[in-house]
């Protein structure tokens, strides 16, 4: 399957445990492999950082147009939010294939 990337740009990033993180600013790709290496996250609510961070492309454990499924670990401390939203279908991915 072939997804434009600009439809992960606000794409919800939920933990594998069901908290809400914030959402998806934009992904990193490796140039000269083509694979996706780093997801860039927004934190949300006002009680958190303004600053991104970044998941690694190991700690995402699916991905789908609405929604980002990573890794609890993945999450820096003081990042984690309270809200715990249903999960929409996604896709699961190898951390080999390409996204």
């Amino acid at each position: 399957m072939v997804v434009n990337s600009r439809h992960f740009t606000n794409a919800k990033v939920l933990t594998k445990s069901g908290t809400h993180i914030g959402k998806a600013t934009s992904l990193d790709f490796d140039a000269d492999t083509g694979k996706l290496t780093t997801l860039h996250v927004r934190p949300t609510g006002v009680t958190h950082l303004l600053e991104e961070f970044l998941v690694a492309w190991a700690q995402i454990i699916s991905l789908s147009e609405d929604e980002v499924i990573i890794d609890d670990a993945a999450v820096p401390s003081g990042q984690k939010s309270a809200t715990k939203p249903m999960h929409a279908p996604a896709v699961h991915l190898t951390q080999h294939g390409n996204a």
